[in-house]
């Protein structure tokens, strides 16, 4: 397909749209863009008062809040950022409704009464053709504003906890397995980079085996994403090959202080009787070191006449 085929169309499906689906459509993919504009990172390091794109690694992401603000702040951040992708890739499920694979007469007796109300509810059923479709677009859209936000100078965060949260909604199951992946890797490893770049290569392939390697939206979407974060981390990836990468979460080895370092001791505060009884022994002292005492053996002279070697000793002074 050439470029010119490609946007005739584009053009074709636009003029095609109704009111509603230009609504749904087209709106909420830019509303999902202006809600992934939303950097908490920068808004919890404003909150701490530092900048984030200056400090740490310069990245808007939960990792860098983590690191140079806090653990608190890093987990509260990755949270709303997952939350983030949820909401509106949810959003294209209430709208458009359970697709034509969700049969009611297959699902199980307790799940198949709110597939029927899911359905029966929605708010703009056959909007598009799948609620994948229109998921998929407001997906598109949250990333590419977490990644690109319009407000910081297109300079945002890597997209990590984002794009988990969109594939909770369109791969639940692969993007758990994921998750699992990406918590052992980042504890064997201590790298967040290595952690999340092994854990979209994971949803990727999990994805591509499920859906049977065919090439559809959600597979294609999925590789999509899974190149931008590698992308993304292509400088992590340079400071990995030359052992430079930022570790997180390393314990400290708890070493003995050198003798050097040891704070000295406070001296412990005398009493009345205590001072009084140093005095007493100092006084003591000074006066026997004063008075000679005859009994104290004296080196023999080098004349005396009785002594034969130095080894002789000592005899008693006359």
């Amino acid at each position: 397909m050439t470029v010119e085929e490609f946007v005739a169309q584009l053009r074709s499906f636009l003029d095609s749209l109704s009111a509603e689906q230009w609504m749904y459509c087209v709106g909420g993919t830019v509303l999902s863009y202006l809600v992934g504009s939303i950097s908490f990172a920068y808004i919890a390091g404003r909150l701490a008062g530092v900048d984030l794109r200056t400090k740490g690694s310069g990245n808007l992401g939960a990792s860098n809040v983590f690191r140079v603000v806090g653990k608190l702040a890093g987990a509260v951040v990755f949270l709303l950022d997952l939350i983030k992708g949820v909401v509106p890739a949810l959003a294209a499920c209430v709208i458009v409704g359970p697709g034509g694979d969700l049969d009611p007469a297959r699902l199980n007796a307790f799940v198949r009464p709110a597939i029927e109300f899911w359905r029966d509810h929605t708010i703009a059923p056959g909007v598009v053709g799948a609620w994948q479709h229109l998921a998929i677009a407001y997906g598109v859209a949250v990333i590419c504003g977490h990644m690109f936000p319009f407000y910081l100078g297109l300079k945002g965060g890597k997209a990590v906890a984002t794009g988990c949260g969109v594939f909770l909604v369109l791969a639940p199951l692969q993007t758990l397995t994921a998750l699992l992946v990406w918590v052992v890797v980042l504890m064997l490893g201590r790298y967040v980079s290595l952690a999340s770049m092994t854990a979209a290569v994971a949803l990727f392939l999990q994805v591509l085996i499920y859906r049977r390697f065919s090439l559809d939206a959600t597979t294609c979407f999925v590789g999509l994403v899974c190149l931008m974060v590698i992308f993304r981390h292509r400088s992590n990836i340079q400071r990995l090959l030359n052992g430079t990468e930022n570790r997180i979460m390393q314990p400290e080895r708890k070493r003995r202080p050198a003798p050097a370092e040891r704070p000295a001791r406070r001296p412990r505060k005398e009493t009345r009787k205590q001072r009084e009884a140093r005095e007493r022994l100092d006084r003591l002292a000074a006066m026997m070191a004063s008075v000679s005492n005859p009994a104290r053996r004296q080196p023999v002279p080098q004349g005396y006449p009785g002594r034969r070697s130095l080894a002789a000793g000592y005899c008693r002074q006359r």
